[in-house]
């Protein structure tokens, strides 16, 4: 549903699930600018209490849907995991993308069923990229979530939240605008001097507690 659909059905679901796709077009267009999903997750979860509350990414191209010109393309790894990743920080408890799709779809093929296989990043980008992190990282994003000071304290652009798993300390921090942008982070452990940044072979210098980052678009 939309986010005040779901917010007018507290009481009546055990979860709610925003699908909201941000549709890009070849001019680099977006129908639904990205920072807005995770606004949208955000104001679910304010407003429906302890109910579920899961995003529903776009998988899909919406042309392969389409009648006439072929006027949007596909999302890109990027732009899928700024959307999943935001709305997680932003309070979703679940990801359900829409949709898998049938894996002998050609890749840029008009089928309806085309889902992650309308083309070859997004194929990739879910099975091998987005998929295994969600899965390897479940176990963190079940815990409590903590909360962090972070700057620019603009949550239209800045989505951040973090957890604490078997001893140590996990931050998300996204950078919902396509533009780059640098954030400090007040990291949970102040005594600590470094952070690793999972899925790049980087450590990232912590002072006096706070990381400070550039992030790039989106």
């Amino acid at each position: 549903n939309s986010a005040g659909g779901c917010v007018n059905k507290k009481g009546h679901c055990d979860i709610h699930i925003l699908d909201m796709y941000p549709s890009p077009d070849k001019q680099n267009q977006f129908g639904i600018e990205l920072a807005v999903t995770a606004t949208a997750v955000s104001t679910i979860e304010r407003g429906v209490g302890k109910e579920g509350v899961w995003y529903c990414p776009q998988a899909f191209d919406r042309d392969c849907y389409a009648r006439g010109p072929n006027n949007h393309r596909s999302m890109t790894f990027v732009e899928t995991r700024c959307t999943v990743w935001g709305a997680i920080a932003a309070g979703a408890t679940g990801i359900f993308p829409f949709k898998v799709g049938q894996p002998d779809v050609k890749y840029f093929q008009r089928h309806p069923n085309s889902g992650i296989y309308a083309s070859p990043e997004m194929h990739f980008g879910w099975l091998q990229g987005l998929m295994p992190e969600l899965k390897n990282l479940t176990p963190v994003l079940l815990t409590a979530p903590l909360k962090v000071k972070a700057e620019p304290a603009d949550a239209a652009a800045l989505r951040v939240t973090a957890r604490k798993y078997n001893g140590k300390n996990f931050v998300v921090a996204v950078n919902m605008k396509g533009k780059p942008m640098q954030i400090k982070v007040n990291w949970p452990d102040k005594a600590v001097k470094a952070v690793r940044v999972l899925g790049e072979k980087r450590q990232v210098k912590a002072n006096n507690g706070v990381v400070t980052e550039v992030l790039p678009p989106y």
